[in-house]
C-alpha cells in the first residue's frame, strides 16, 4: 500500500494520506499546487469501486482544510 505524506510545516507529523488497497500502488505520482493545499494523486492500478476491477489509471485530489486533509469530489478512474 502507498502512501503520501504531505507536511504542512515543520512540525506536522498528522498528514498521512493512504491507499485503499495493497494492490492499487497509491501515489505513484503526485502533484501538488503552488499554495500548497491541494494534492493530485494517481495510482496505476486503483480498484473501481463499482466493478471492484483494477482499473488502468485512478485520480484522487485532496484539499487540506482545518488542520487535515479530505478527499475533494469523487475519485475518477478510467
Amino acid at each position: 500500500m502507498g502512501y503520501v505524506n504531505p507536511y504542512t510545516s515543520l512540525y506536522d507529523h498528522q498528514s498521512l494520506i493512504s491507499g485503499d488497497s495493497e494492490n492499487e500502488q497509491f501515489a505513484m505520482s503526485v502533484s501538488m499546487n503552488k499554495e500548497g493545499n491541494r494534492i493530485a494523486v494517481v495510482s496505476p492500478n486503483g480498484r473501481n469501486q463499482y466493478t471492484g476491477y483494477y482499473s488502468l489509471l485512478e485520480l484522487k485530489c485532496f484539499e487540506y482544510s482545518n488542520n487535515q486533509w479530505s478527499q475533494l469530489g469523487s475519485t475518477q478512474s478510467n
